[in-house]
């Protein structure tokens, strides 16, 4: 399963987050195309398993099992000790502690087995990242299970990409890949798992 959780109200979130949920939302459930039951099996499984919840959501963390990728999506920057719901605001806006906070508030268990990955833009750039920040403080609230991944550079999730489909890199990509690029010239360097980053503080205590 993979869930998508705003850490906003939905109703002060930027309006392509309003619309990119709506979309995901709207694909939940969607049994792929036969050949995606041949390739890439995994991929598959959680494209038809997405979740897209809000921090006013009725529904909470609690069911996120094992081997969930929880993605927060929200925007930021390199070297930003804080991301926000919106981008030309920059308000409302959480600190990586706020985020882990809030994680733990909204039902997250403790014995939580899958990833946290922070999909905002520069999450994982430089020595005090937001994702280094925030894997310290899930760490500080005792989780010690989980893998918390940041991005080295911006990223966006990509909602058609048949404008980019002549580019080989990125021939593979579906409709819920993450893209990873430079947000100013517009330029899509690949997937956002080349631009993945681990974190390291959020040590599983059987592997120290």
């Amino acid at each position: 399963m993979a869930i998508f959780y705003i850490p906003f109200n939905q109703d002060l979130v930027g309006e392509e987050f309003g619309r990119s949920g709506q979309k995901l939302r709207a694909n939940t459930g969607k049994r792929p195309r036969w050949w995606k039951f041949n390739i890439g099996l995994v991929k598959s499984f959680e494209e038809r398993n997405i979740r897209v919840l809000y921090r006013d959501s009725p529904q909470n963390l609690s069911g996120a099992g094992a081997g969930t990728h929880i993605y927060i999506t929200g925007h930021g920057e390199s070297g930003s000790s804080r991301i926000s719901a919106n981008d030309e605001t920059g308000q409302p806006s959480l600190t990586p502690v706020d985020l882990a906070l809030q994680l733990q508030e909204r039902g997250l268990s403790k014995t939580f087995f899958g990833s946290i990955r922070i999909i905002t833009c520069g999450s994982g750039f430089g020595s005090q990242s937001f994702a280094q920040q925030f894997s310290a403080a899930m760490g500080s609230l005792g989780y010690r299970f989980c893998g918390i991944y940041g991005y080295t550079e911006d990223i966006a999730i990509a909602e058609d990409l048949l404008h980019i489909r002549d580019q080989a890199i990125m021939a593979s990509a579906t409709k819920y890949s993450k893209l990873a690029g430079n947000a100013e010239t517009g330029e899509i360097t690949g997937t956002a798992r080349q631009a993945r980053r681990k974190f390291g503080q959020n040590k599983n205590p059987f592997n120290r």
